[in-house]
């Protein structure tokens, strides 16, 4: 969580299916160019669970299991050029709701199975008290 919200894409690269690796590129692109950035700290995560095991219909690869997962997190964003709070506020603390699909992928150069994430949402947000 904290190199998506920090926007260290290369970095995540490794575990993230191209679509998915296209959309969160795109979202950090569309941050750079509006000149702002999101508070990066994490304070906890809770409440996991998975919430499905799903047959790969379309490239009949290993299953996908979906997981959800509830993130604490400041929600605080800034304009980089002069640090002004456009959104949240310092101490504002969401619980911020994701789900993500995983998939095993098998990497041929290394005779390996890896997990990858196949799709990532942001699933809606409550205040955290």
């Amino acid at each position: 969580m904290e190199w998506l919200l920090l926007g260290k894409i290369n970095q995540l690269k490794p575990w993230l299916g191209e679509s998915v690796f296209q959309r969160i590129a795109a979202e950090i692109t569309a941050r750079k160019q509006e000149g702002v950035q999101i508070d990066t700290r994490v304070l906890g995560i809770m409440n996991s669970e998975i919430l499905a095991v799903e047959p790969d219909e379309v490239e009949k690869g290993s299953p996908i299991i979906v997981l959800h997962f509830m993130c604490q997190q400041i929600n605080c964003v800034r304009k980089k050029a002069d640090g002004s709070i456009v959104e949240g506020s310092e101490d504002e603390i969401k619980a911020n709701s994701y789900v993500a699909a995983f998939q095993r992928e098998y990497n041929e150069k290394k005779g390996e199975l890896n997990w990858k994430i196949v799709d990532f949402r942001f699933n809606g947000a409550i205040a955290y008290l």
